[in-house]
């Protein structure tokens, strides 16, 4: 076909698919003729070795790769692909039949060379219906992650401008869902189902300094609220003209975001329930009047130091009995006043892990 990708314009074929004729082209694909790709992953793998860092393997999906072999060049109709899918659709078929096969080799190479992950790219996906999706792209989708899912490594679905279509894109078999810029990630998520998510950092925000990147990416994390199953990423790829230092600076920012809560978690997990269970007791024990056994002036002084209620608790541990009614506010309101606290926290946290995969910090 004569491929040359031109800077500044992307993929060029020289010869684009016309004719029936054309399908003998594309032949089955073989190692040799992604040598110079599995060679990359090697090195690549090799490096990311000491961090342990994933390295996510990508290919086209057969809808994108066929638009670019059809029209020859990026485009901003699509009316050359879209005459062949209306105009010959066996034809149309016949072309995503040759390219699901070769785009799961593609894939599956990479996995084998030590990619933990793959992500498929329909850019174009937007350019279409939703009935012309459903008909057209979304069926070789499918074949494509029914063709690797034996291999056990999470799989990614991503598109540009397909909001209206996330949902659809949702069956195509993909273990997380990636949302472009174009909706907010709340939304993204409910229109996918709620499963898992990756995005959406708007590309052009990481253009104006490190300041309006780090609002945009605390935008994001906002929406992504405090459900499971977000991958903090870009909502599509890093701009040329892009500052690589404030990507770093993004970066930074989502891990220091989300190390507190983390640390919160642990901490909430393995404390909750002993100061619950404490806290109870206490207002529990008071109440029946068996609190004065207990000799615990020295821990609720911690609590209280040298207030007036202190003062009350101190004559009510004491033997005193006067105190009975201050000493039930006050432990009242320290169970109640710790329990939101626990309850703010946790809701703070939200047990929501991010992956990071901005280069050159986090998934490759």
């Amino acid at each position: 076909f004569g491929v040359d990708v031109v800077p500044g314009r992307g993929p060029v074929v020289e010869r684009p698919f016309r004719t029936v004729s054309d399908l003998d082209r594309l032949r089955p694909l073989t190692e040799d003729d992604i040598a110079h790709v599995t060679g990359t992953v090697d090195r690549v793998v090799a490096a990311l070795a000491p961090t342990d860092t994933p390295l996510i393997g990508f290919a086209g999906a057969p809808f994108t790769v066929a638009s670019y072999l059809v029209e020859g060049a990026p485009t901003r109709t699509f009316g050359v692909i879209k005459g062949l899918m209306h105009s010959d659709p066996k034809l149309f078929d016949a072309l995503m039949d040759a390219l699901v096969p070769i785009t799961v080799e593609f894939l599956r190479a990479q996995v084998r060379h030590g990619a933990r992950a793959i992500q498929l790219f329909d850019s174009w996906a937007g350019a279409l219906t939703r009935s012309e999706y459903q008909r057209y792209a979304l069926p070789a989708t499918q074949r494509v992650f029914e063709g690797v899912a034996d291999l056990g490594v999470p799989t990614i679905l991503f598109g540009v401008g397909t909001g209206e279509i996330l949902d659809l894109m949702a069956t195509g078999g993909s273990s997380v869902m990636g949302i472009d810029w174009h909706v907010d990630l709340d939304e993204g998520r409910r229109r996918v189902g709620g499963g898992p998510i990756q995005g959406n950092l708007d590309p052009a925000r990481c253009l104006s300094g490190p300041d309006i990147a780090r609002e945009a990416a605390r935008e994001v994390l906002r929406r992504a609220g405090s459900d499971t199953g977000h991958i903090f990423n870009l909502g599509h790829g890093v701009l040329p003209e892009t500052d690589p230092t404030v990507l770093e600076a993004v970066v930074e920012y989502v891990r220091d975001s989300i190390a507190l809560p983390n640390v919160g978690k642990k901490w909430v997990n393995t404390y909750t329930p002993l100061l619950l269970t404490f806290f109870v007791f206490i207002f529990c024990a008071n109440a029946i009047g068996l609190i004065p056994v207990f000799d615990v002036l020295g821990l609720v002084d911690h609590f209280v130091l040298h207030s007036s209620e202190g003062s009350c608790v101190k004559h009510l541990l004491h033997g005193g009995t006067t105190a009975t009614a201050n000493f039930n506010v006050t432990a009242a309101l320290a169970v109640i006043t710790f329990s939101a606290i626990i309850i703010a926290g946790s809701r703070a946290h939200g047990f929501v892990q991010h992956w990071i995969n901005l280069v050159p910090h986090g998934l490759a």
